[in-house]
């Protein structure tokens, strides 16, 4: 079947879309174009079937321009295996990684995500209702599939690495919680840094799926890391983690 499904598109929306190369060209001049939709074009990553999807779960289509097909980056970095991030205020696509883990998926037969914490909440000799989960997700180390989870409490923080397939406990880390900033300043605490990364994205916590919640470190400034989807948007926020201040933030 032929498809001559034609639309226009700026060279703006095509720096998301397409290659790094092309987002990086300074030399480029922002027009608008006239690109044809190809969603008979498969794309195989090692004999693999990719499907490429927005974080709402809507499909993505390769575009054909001049004779060169184009690929959305976001979707093809991520089934390769590599961390793909915008930055709008230098209009940078960044792509970082080595190689491409095998995806997983609960549905291969692993345990629940639900079980994985009950596991690790166990180990740990603390109730659900007395910790906050920053991070529980399905990955793999090596050619193991692991669930990477962090949670803390009011006094500690935790870490472990649960086999998927078996529920084995493979790594747990526990220490004291930091509660304050080099300076001694109290921290604001994670679901505080939540609300006020959403507020400022113009949304409430309730709208929001965050995909990822890390208290970290950058230079010397102890900040958190979030990352939380709404729709088809994809945001990214760093907040100081003593005065709640937004230190950056994207969306894509």
């Amino acid at each position: 079947m032929k498809y001559n499904w034609k639309k226009s598109v700026s060279i703006v929306a095509l720096a998301a879309l397409l290659t790094v190369g092309a987002a990086a060209a300074s030399s480029a001049v922002r027009q608008k174009i006239t690109a044809e939709l190809r969603p008979d074009i498969t794309l195989k990553v090692n004999g693999e079937v990719q499907e490429l999807k927005k974080g709402d779960g809507k499909e993505l289509y390769a575009i054909t321009y001049n004779g060169t097909t184009y690929l959305p980056v976001r979707a093809v970095g991520e089934a390769v295996g590599m961390e793909v991030r915008w930055d709008s205020k230098s209009q940078t696509v960044s792509l970082t990684g080595e190689s491409r883990k095998p995806a997983v998926s609960e549905d291969d037969g692993y345990i629940s995500r639900e079980k994985a914490e009950a596991a690790a909440l166990k180990d740990a000799g603390v109730k659900r209702a007395d910790v906050t989960f920053e991070k529980s997700k399905l990955d793999r180390d090596g050619d193991r599939a692991v669930y990477d989870i962090e949670f803390y409490s009011a006094e500690k923080e935790y870490d472990y690495e649960i086999d998927a397939l078996t529920g084995e406990i493979l790594k747990r880390e526990q220490e004291p919680r930091q509660t304050s900033g080099a300076s001694g300043q109290s921290l604001i605490g994670v679901e505080k840094a939540k609300k006020l990364a959403a507020e400022h994205a113009g949304l409430t916590v309730s709208q929001v799926k965050f995909t990822e919640c890390e208290l970290d470190r950058d230079d010397g400034r102890v900040v958190y890391e979030l990352e939380f989807r709404c729709g088809g948007e994809e945001y990214e926020y760093t907040v100081d983690a003593c005065s709640g201040a937004i230190l950056e933030a994207e969306r894509d």
